[in-house]
């Protein structure tokens, strides 16, 4: 019992000038004066020992000055689900904060680890409302457009990351137009895909703010998509220096997705570039047209309900989208249950605006109980020629089982001959 708490563990009773000789288990502060007096140093015992039972690093200061970025933390020797290892601060206002080119912190294909950055036990449900505090924040104030923030990968001899969840945190980047990436799964390196697969991953309850991808998730290829995703009750609608810049959620080559209760908006771009509010299944930075369906297979049963998307505007040439499904072959999807409006796009010519797109594929989509409604001006000179719609699916090959019941679908945006007084639009193909 090297933290002073018996456990029932005699392995990890054993010290060496201070070193752990086996497993952690039990609570270890951290912190002046605590068993370990920085994160990067409790990090590197986990790394370098193994779990031997449920362990805590509870964060007993305020703030840490003295870590080494980024803080990563590696396969863990014993880790299971009752071997897990979570990080928790004990005070409000609790700050991690760097400058690396690189991430904050990284799960570098750790199974079994928690981030929870919250000092109470506070239950996060969608239905009802109900959330944590967030008191741990970790800021990157590298201005590089390839630095992230925290970045959970399988390893690059594709030892996936697996069991893992991180919640009630604040994530802050540099800028809008600066840092790359606030948080998110995948490859060996930021913002790449998945080489192995990752599964069971949880983001919860976090305000990820200053990054041009807030919340991104790269599973694996078509044939072998990364399983089991929750990205649930996440705000993603902070203003100015603090906004999102291209997309809000982003998931593609998964199976088994939940993206509910989530709060996105205020995307504003006027750079060459789509932007979008959840994005599950077309490519990162662009696809959303008059003919776009999607990657082949890149998503399936998935589940998009109860969030609240507004203000998704491109004031440059390229397309908006609130919503975007891309292609399903298997399996069953719902959009179903959410608020869009003041979704805007200046595209020319075959890029358009929508509350909501649905690609191809041959799976059941069901688009349920949604109010999408479509409002302002669109200006440029390219607005007679691009569509507005609130239900948007694409003219090559349009989904062959989708299935439209009980939306609200108001369409009052002025600007283009495709919206003009339309209080009702579904466009199947985009037709006007």
């Amino acid at each position: 019992m090297p933290n002073g708490v018996a456990d029932g563990n005699t392995g990890n009773d054993n010290f060496t000038s201070g070193i752990l000789q086996t497993g952690l288990s039990g609570t270890y502060t951290i912190g002046g004066g605590g068993n370990f007096t920085t994160l990067t140093a409790a990090v590197n015992a986990a790394n370098n020992y193994g779990l031997c039972g449920a362990t805590v690093f509870s964060l007993i200061n305020s703030s840490y000055p003295s870590e080494t970025y980024p803080i990563t933390i590696n396969t863990l020797a014993g880790a299971s689900a009752t071997n897990t290892l979570t990080i928790k601060p004990t005070l409000a206002n609790t700050v991690f904060s760097g400058n690396t080119t690189t991430f904050i912190l990284t799960i570098n294909g750790g199974d079994y680890v928690t981030i929870d950055g919250s000092i109470n036990n506070t239950a996060n449900t969608v239905c009802p409302a109900s959330s944590a505090t967030k008191d741990l924040t970790f800021t990157q104030t590298n201005t590089s457009s390839s630095a992230g923030i925290v970045w959970l990968s399988n390893t690059i001899s594709n030892d996936a990351v697996t069991n893992c969840t991180v919640k009630n945190c604040i994530i802050q980047g540099n800028s809008s137009t600066t840092t790359l990436l606030a948080l998110g799964v995948g490859g060996n390196s930021l913002g790449t895909p998945s080489t192995a697969n990752n599964a069971t991953i949880n983001f919860i309850n976090n305000d990820v703010r200053a990054a041009l991808f807030g919340i991104y998730c790269g599973g694996t290829s078509a044939v072998s998509k990364n399983q089991n995703l929750v990205v649930n009750q996440n705000f993603l609608n902070n203003t100015g220096a603090n906004a999102i810049g291209v997309a809000g959620i982003t998931a593609i080559f998964y199976n088994n997705i939940g993206i509910a209760g989530n709060t996105v908006g205020n995307i504003v771009n006027t750079a060459s570039s789509d932007v979008v509010g959840i994005n599950v299944g077309y490519g990162v930075t662009s696809g959303f047209n008059t003919t776009a369906t999607g990657i082949a297979d890149a998503i399936s049963n998935v589940l998009i309900a109860n969030n609240t998307i507004g203000v998704i505007a491109q004031t440059n040439t390229f397309s908006a989208a609130g919503i975007a499904l891309g292609n399903t072959i298997t399996g069953t999807s719902v959009i179903a249950n959410n608020m869009i409006y003041g979704v805007a796009a200046n595209g020319t010519a075959g890029d358009c605006s929508g509350g909501i797109f649905v690609g191809g594929g041959t799976a059941s989509i069901s688009v349920y109980n949604n109010t999408v409604s479509m409002q302002g001006t669109i200006g440029g000179a390219s607005s007679a020629t691009q569509i507005s719609t609130c239900l948007a699916v694409p003219t090559t090959t349009a989904p062959t089982a989708l299935n439209i019941a009980n939306n609200i679908f108001s369409n009052t945006q002025i600007g283009n001959t495709g919206a003009t007084l339309r209080l009702s639009s579904i466009a199947l193909g985009y037709s006007s």
